[in-house]
């Protein structure tokens, strides 16, 4: 798909890449139309040729942010798995204390620093997917508003 349109009208010439430019404002989308028509000869082809890179854009957003939406559920019982191994690690380690164990007691604190670094790694990842989630699915909505308004003007 081309991710460059160039415009060229009577006083020089624009070129727009594209994933750069979009999505943008309202204000921006409109600025752009304006400088579009200044093309007259080749409007409707500038127009087609964005609508169906927004199209494509949107498609590829939604089959990502469904993706991440399918890691962070696919996620959940792991976390929820590792804090209970965690919190089984403390009452163990207050356990050893109580009962003045020191050699299982190195082993146990061992396992926790294990347990929460694992705890960690996957309460980072759940981030990462959520925010991934709502950064394409945002995209994908934006690109929509973009669509209507070159939409509007064809």
């Amino acid at each position: 798909m081309k991710k460059q349109i160039q415009i060229k009208y009577t006083n020089g010439q624009m070129t727009i890449n594209l994933d750069k430019f979009f999505p943008s404002t309202q204000k921006d989308c409109k600025k752009v139309l304006a400088v579009i028509t200044l093309d007259w000869q080749h409007q409707d082809e500038l127009i087609q040729s964005i609508l169906d890179w927004m199209k494509e854009e949107q498609k590829e957003c939604d089959d990502l942010s469904r993706e991440y939406a399918n890691k962070y559920v696919d996620i959940k019982p792991k976390i929820r798995e590792a804090e209970a191994k965690v919190n089984v690690l403390k009452k163990i380690i207050l356990r050893m204390k109580a009962d003045k164990l020191k050699d299982p007691l190195k082993a146990a604190r061992e396992d926790l620093k294990k347990a929460n670094s694992e705890f960690r790694q996957l309460k980072n990842k759940e981030s990462y997917y959520n925010t991934s989630f709502n950064n394409y699915h945002s995209r994908k909505e934006k690109l929509q508003k973009n669509m209507q308004i070159l939409e509007e003007r064809r």
